[in-house]
């Protein structure tokens, strides 16, 4: 069994040179947006201080392993993903992190971690009851499972983006559809652990925000956006005016008074037993 990315597939598909280069640029875009607020939110788990080793499930190119590893390099850092462009970037460019072609089901290190971090990798996967199994292999005794994702709801931007909200949240349903955990676990992550797996729960679950003030021009923020909007495009998942999307995040990005709050959801899980 493998807890492959089911609900959607295509939209992570990096089997071309511009989808992986797309997903290369999103992965650091998105890491830097808000790095500083996830940091601070680690630095105050007292397992994270204690932790010595990491486990960066779906890790992607690499690269929010790497500013873990320059903040905190007494840690040792292993990164697993579906993607072999991506786990070669990761391994060409950061050759002191351990990282392989798998998914955490799969994978089958010879020690333990204090530390399972999924981040922005629920949203794509159907069967939580199979992530809190892989866990309980993989962390060694009173570790902890870090899910963080993006809470749309709890985001904002100024002026509104009805396009670019609409198209996010056409993603998420269709998403939902197929079976994606994602909006069960926003919704209520202390009961869907409990119903996953009594032998697990929710320890604790924080929003952080990252804001950003205009004009946005070539900022991150912009670029991240406009990467959502081709790989939605290119995904085929569903059908969407994505040229006026575009042309909506054009103007705001011009706007000196923009401003966008983009919201994480911290979600630490522990194993009872």
């Amino acid at each position: 069994m493998r807890v492959v990315a089911e609900a959607n597939r295509k939209f992570l598909n990096t089997g071309t040179s511009r989808s992986a280069a797309d997903w290369d640029s999103l992965l650091e875009h998105q890491v830097d947006l808000a790095f500083p607020q996830e940091l601070e939110f680690l630095l105050a788990l007292p397992v994270w201080r204690e932790a010595s080793r990491i486990l960066d499930a779906g890790c992607g190119n690499g690269y929010y392993m790497s500013r873990l590893q320059h903040f905190f390099p007494e840690k040792e850092y292993c990164g697993v993903d579906i993607s072999p462009e991506l786990i070669s970037r990761a391994a060409s460019r950061y050759p002191t992190l351990a990282v392989s072609v798998d998914d955490i089901i799969n994978y089958r290190p010879a020690k333990r971690f204090d530390i399972i971090i999924m981040r922005f990798l629920v949203q794509h996967l159907k069967d939580f009851r199979a992530i809190l199994s892989a866990a309980t292999r993989l962390l060694r005794p009173r570790g902890r499972l870090v899910v963080i994702e993006s809470d749309l709801a709890r985001s904002r931007n100024f002026p509104a983006l009805p396009q670019f909200t609409d198209m996010l949240l056409t993603f998420a349903r269709v998403s939902a559809e197929h079976g994606a955990i994602k909006p069960r676990l926003l919704a209520d992550p202390y009961q869907l652990v409990a119903d996953s797996d009594p032998s697990w729960s929710t320890e604790q679950d924080k929003c952080v925000t990252s804001p950003r003030i205009g004009p946005f021009g070539s900022s991150r923020l912009l670029t991240v956006y406009r990467l959502w909007v081709d790989l939605c495009e290119r995904s085929s998942m569903f059908n969407f005016d994505f040229d006026a999307v575009r042309d909506e995040l054009q103007l705001w990005a011009k706007g000196t008074v923009s401003f966008s709050t983009v919201a994480l959801r911290m979600i630490v899980i522990k194993q009872l037993q």
